[in-house]
């Protein structure tokens, strides 16, 4: 079958971000794994891949069963679910994971986000306005960079993370 443009288009993009990750994983020289949070979300889910590709790339010597081996030790992800998590996200999440053979752990943030909740409404003060439904996902997804930033910072891994892009034009991505 005949590869449309936009596909191998795709495919180059896919190509070029995890060239560009494995090269700044040994260019850097301090890293010893990769993290993912995992959503069970399509961003998450490339982004795992990017990842995935990258060391492979950077483990080019190994391949086969010694390749998914060793991602046990160098691709980790975690799932951070709250109430709006859903059975079929964790179990795309875990899916995947178990795919590729990375490390999964599965972490819940509830009690953070309703701390994080209580904390911006007391911000607003009696009387200020209601949280938005957006500020309530946002929430989420801040708790959980925070976490695997925590986690990166001591594991000596590199944190790939998601965003969007009216984020990046602001300074910030969850």
């Amino acid at each position: 079958t005949t590869r449309s443009a936009r596909d191998e288009l795709l495919d180059d993009f896919y190509d070029a971000l995890s060239l560009a990750v494995a090269d700044y994983y040994r260019k850097i020289g301090a890293f010893r794994s990769i993290g993912v949070a995992l959503s069970g979300g399509r961003d998450s889910l490339l982004t795992l891949l990017v990842a995935w590709n990258a060391l492979r790339l950077i483990h080019a010597e190994l391949e086969g069963e010694a390749l998914f081996a060793k991602m046990k030790t160098a691709l980790f992800t975690f799932y951070m679910p709250t109430r709006f998590s859903s059975e079929g996200t964790k179990g795309a999440a875990a899916q995947i994971a178990q795919d590729l053979g990375a490390s999964f752990t599965i972490l819940p943030i509830e009690e953070a986000f309703l701390r994080e909740l209580e904390a911006t409404r007391a911000m607003l003060g009696e009387g200020g306005p209601a949280l938005t439904a957006i500020t309530e996902q946002n929430v989420q997804a801040r708790v959980r960079g925070t976490r695997m930033w925590n986690w990166s910072n001591t594991s000596g891994a590199l944190f790939l993370q998601t965003g969007n892009m009216s984020e990046k034009a602001l300074g910030y991505t969850t």
